[in-house]
């Protein structure tokens, strides 16, 4: 019974060990295929209204309702959202984003902010 034990905790610990390193490789390999952005591209309420570069540094106001809601910040290569007028202010607080895909969103005002970035083909998106 000793020997069962040992050999079934042995195991066990070879699993764990063997799915650790599954999930290290998972995430190193999804840290390198990160791509930088290129474009921040702001929603209001679901229509498109900016496309900025991420390599040109501005500040930009997104107003609701004819008055400044929210700040938006361009400022080495990353964008981050510096001010809202929103109760839980979440989207100020999700930090800097600067990888395609990255997004900020502000729910109460019904902004996306989406970072995308173009593939080899110069394609922002494939539609199937």
């Amino acid at each position: 019974m000793d020997a069962k034990r040992k050999r079934t905790r042995r195991n066990d610990l070879l699993l764990v060990a063997g799915l650790l390193l599954v999930g290290l490789a998972l995430t190193l390999a999804l840290f390198a295929a990160r791509k930088d952005g290129q474009e921040v591209v702001v929603r209001v309420d679901g229509e498109v209204v900016a496309r900025l570069p991420l390599s040109q540094e501005q500040e930009f106001p997104i107003e609701i309702d004819g008055r400044v809601a929210n700040r938006l910040q361009i400022a080495d290569g990353a964008a981050r959202m510096t001010e809202a007028d929103c109760p839980d202010k979440l989207c100020v607080r999700r930090g800097a984003v600067r990888y395609a895909g990255d997004s900020i969103v502000c729910l109460p005002h019904r902004v996306v902010v989406e970072i995308t970035g173009t593939d080899e083909l110069g394609l922002d998106a494939v539609a199937g």
